[in-house]
């Protein structure tokens, strides 16, 4: 694989109706397409699917992935 650089914002917001707040900071940072992460927990308690759907309809594509194994990752 060839060397590369990418940058995550680090913008973080916590409280009440903050999910639904997603599309709009998504859009300010010039998003166009999203990849949620998550564990199943979220996933069953629809948390990932209310995301998802809020994200799709502002016109933003997603991709999910839920379950992850970290591979030789201390701790893990």
């Amino acid at each position: 694989m060839n060397p590369f650089e990418f940058s995550i914002p680090q913008n973080i917001i916590v409280g009440a109706g903050t999910l639904s707040k997603l599309p709009e900071c998504a859009k300010k940072m010039g998003g166009t397409h999203a990849m949620i992460l998550s564990g199943p927990t979220l996933k069953k308690m629809g948390v990932v699917d209310k995301a998802a759907d809020s994200l799709k309809a502002a016109g933003i594509a997603v991709g999910i992935a839920i379950g992850l194994l970290l591979m030789g990752v201390a701790g893990f």
